[in-house]
């Protein structure tokens, strides 16, 4: 299997081929940080497609500092910001979409729709949080990314990043389970 670099060293030779390859092995990684940002797969979809028509544009731009997919997620969030910008985006709060997980054929039904519940509350939650801290914890936990990494990203300190995630996910826990009340409560039933 070729490197990134081999394959950036090939589209910049004119190889097309090289270029379908890198967009087959990151296809996923730039859907699932458009779809979370935007939550609508629709917009998602166009989203992704203008993303990699820019990084073909742009690939010479890719200086080799850093990982190729520090710097496609960079062009990716940065995309995603102009999109929010512009003028033809209406402001409209959707859900984020989280991978569901396969269930055990042992799981009941009852589990199933808690789960279900719970996956609800997640996407809600995300959303209500500033988009920084959102960022900075989907990032970290759904693309599983290094706090280096998300502060080169997001151009910030590493404890920049560790202080957004701390202060995203207790928002998150307090957004998710209602407070300390929901943890009493449910505790002592």
């Amino acid at each position: 299997m070729q490197s990134d670099e081999e394959l950036i060293a090939e589209i910049r030779r004119g190889s097309r081929s090289a270029m379908e390859v890198l967009i087959r092995r990151y296809y996923k990684l730039v859907f699932g940080i458009v779809y979370r940002k935007t939550g609508d797969y629709h917009v998602a979809c166009d989203l992704t497609q203008e993303v990699f028509i820019k990084v073909a544009k742009s690939v010479s731009s890719y200086k080799g500092e850093g990982t190729f997919k520090s710097w496609l997620t960079s062009v990716t969030y940065h995309h995603c910001a102009d999109h929010f910008r512009s003028a033809t985006h209406a402001q409209k709060q959707n859900e984020i979409e989280i991978q569901p997980e396969i269930a055990d054929e042992s799981m009941n039904v009852y589990r199933l729709l808690e789960r279900n519940d719970e996956r609800k509350a997640i996407r809600n939650a995300l959303m209500d949080l500033p988009d920084y801290q959102r960022d900075t914890i989907v990032l970290s936990y759904f693309e599983g990314m290094k706090i280096r990494e998300i502060a080169e990203l997001m151009q910030c300190t590493e404890s920049t990043v560790k202080s957004r995630l701390y202060q995203g996910l207790g928002k998150l826990r307090k957004l998710v389970k209602g407070g300390d009340g929901y943890d009493k409560e449910r505790h002592n039933s």
